[in-house]
C-alpha cells in the first residue's frame, strides 16, 4: 500500500510506502515486508529518510534499516518480539552521528517495554573510542544506572566552539527520581585533561576526580585537581543552575609557578616554587566575588635578561574588594641585599590591573659581570 500524504491528530506522514504482511495477528504479531516513507511528523519532531526491511524469525520480527530523527542520522538492526503484554528489542548494531560525533552500539544489547516501563538491561554505546554502559528502568520514575569508560572530552568540542577540550573520562552515573526532575549522582574519574583556558593559562594535561549531586537544579561537587608539576587542589561546593547562575566554592592546595613559565618567558623571566592557594567564590557567576590567601616561601625569580636573581622569596597576599594585598614580600638578591614590597595589585582584567606598591630595597648590589658595579639602597612606590 502507499499514500502520498496521511495525517491523524498531530501525526503526519508523506510518501509513505508499506508492503508487509503479518502473521499471528492478535495473540503475537510478527510481520516481514518493507517500510518506505519520505517523512514522518509528531509535534515537533521530524522524521525522515525512513527506510527499513522487516523479516519473519519464528516468533520474533528481524529488522534493518535507518531514518534521520530531527536531523540526526540513525540506522540499526536487530528484532522484536510482541508476546504476553511485553514488548521485547534486541538490538544487534546500531549507530546516529550528530554534530559530527558517532554513537554506535558496542554489543548486542536487550530492551524491554511492558507496563509502560521501558528496561535497559547493558546497552553499551561506543563514543569515540570510549564507552557508556547504561542499564536500568524508565517510566513514571527513573532508575538508571550509567558506567563510563574513557569517554574522550573532546567529544564536547563540537557543542562548545572553541573549547578544544582533551583527555577522558571514567566513572559512574546514577539517575532517579520523576523525568521533569531527576535527580543525578556522579563519581568520575578525568585523565589528561586540558582546555583552551587551560593551555592558555599554562596548565598541562590534569588528572581531576569529582563526585557530587544534581537535583533541583542544584549541583554540589567535591574535586581533586592534579598534574605532573605538582598541581595539588581540592575542593568543591554548590552552584545553581536556574537563571543566573550562583556560586558557593571553596578550593585550596598548591598551585606550582610553572604554569606561568611561558608567561614569564616571553619577558625574559622564570620563577619556581610553589603557593598555597586558599580561595573562596562566592555570587553570581556574571560576577563572582573571591576572597581568600596566596602563600609561598623559598621560592625564586630570575631575570635572564640582567642575570639578577631573587632567592627565599616569602610572600603573604590576601585577596578580597577585588584586590590582592601584599601583606608581605621578601627575598634576597643574589648578587648580595635584600628587598620587601608591601601594597595592592586590582585583580579586575577589565580595570587594567592597577597597582599601588611601596619596595625596599636594602644594600643590594648589582653588577653587569664585566663594567657596571653599583650598591643600592632606598624606597620605590
Amino acid at each position: 500500500a502507499s499514500t502520498a500524504s496521511i495525517a491523524s491528530g498531530d501525526v503526519s506522514a508523506k510518501t509513505v510506502t508499506i508492503d508487509a504482511s503479518i502473521a499471528n495477528y492478535l495473540a503475537a504479531p510478527v510481520i516481514s515486508g518493507k517500510i518506505r516513507a519520505d517523512s514522518v511528523t509528531s509535534g515537533g519532531t521530524v522524521i525522515r529518510g525512513i527506510d527499513v526491511d522487516l523479516t519473519r524469525d519464528g516468533d520474533w520480527t528481524g529488522f534493518s534499516g535507518g531514518a534521520t530523527v530531527k536531523d540526526i542520522p540513525a540506522r540499526a538492526a536487530g528484532r522484536v518480539r510482541l508476546a504476553n503484554g511485553t514488548t521485547t528489542v534486541e538490538l544487534a548494531s546500531g549507530q546516529a552521528t550528530m554534530r559530527g560525533i558517532k554513537a554506535a552500539i558496542a554489543q548486542t544489547s536487550t530492551i524491554t517495554i511492558a507496563n509502560g516501563t521501558t528496561s535497559l538491561d547493558r546497552l553499551a554505546l561506543n563514543l569515540g573510542g570510549g564507552t557508556a554502559t547504561v542499564s536500568g528502568k524508565v517510566g513514571e520514575a527513573l532508575n538508571l544506572n550509567a558506567t563510563l569508560a574513557r569517554v574522550p572530552m573532546s567529544l564536547a568540542n563540537s557543542f562548545s566552539p572553541g573549547l578544544d577540550a582533551a583527555g577522558s573520562i571514567s566513572g559512574t552515573v546514577t539517575v532517579t527520581g520523576a523525568p521533569a526532575n531527576p535527580a543525578v549522582a556522579f563519581k568520575v574519574d578525568a585523565a589528561g585533561v586540558q582546555t583552551s583556558q587551560t593551555r592558555g593559562a599554562g596548565f598541562g594535561g590534569m588528572g581531576v576526580s569529582s563526585s557530587g549531586t544534581f537535583s533541583g537544579n542544584r549541583l554540589s561537587f567535591e574535586a581533586n585537581m592534579s598534574d605532573a608539576a605538582g598541581l595539588g587542589l581540592k575542593g568543591g561546593g554548590t552552584m545553581t543552575t536556574s537563571g543566573t547562575p550562583t556560586l558557593d566554592l571553596d578550593f585550596s592546595g598548591k598551585v606550582p609557578f610553572a604554569f606561568l613559565t611561558r608567561t614569564l618567558a616571553a619577558q625574559g623571566l622564570s620563577l619556581s616554587g610553589t603557593a598555597d592557594v586558599n580561595l573562596k567564590v562566592r555570587g553570581p557567576a556574571t560576577a563572582p566575588v573571591i576572597t581568600g590567601t596566596v602563600r609561598t616561601s623559598g621560592a625564586r625569580l630570575i631575570d635572564a635578561r640582567s642575570g639578577l636573581a631573587i632567592n627565599d622569596i616569602t610572600a603573604d597576599v590576601a585577596i578580597g574588594d577585588g584586590v590582592a594585598k601584599i601583606n608581605r614580600l621578601t627575598g634576597n638578591l643574589s648578587t648580595r641585599g635584600s628587598l620587601s614590597a608591601s601594597g595592592t595589585v586590582g585583580i579586575n582584567p577589565a580595570q587594567g590591573f592597577p597597582a599601588d606598591l611601596s619596595v625596599k630595597l636594602v644594600d643590594g648590589r648589582y653588577t653587569d659581570g664585566r663594567v657596571v658595579t653599583a650598591n643600592l639602597s632606598g624606597d620605590l612606590t
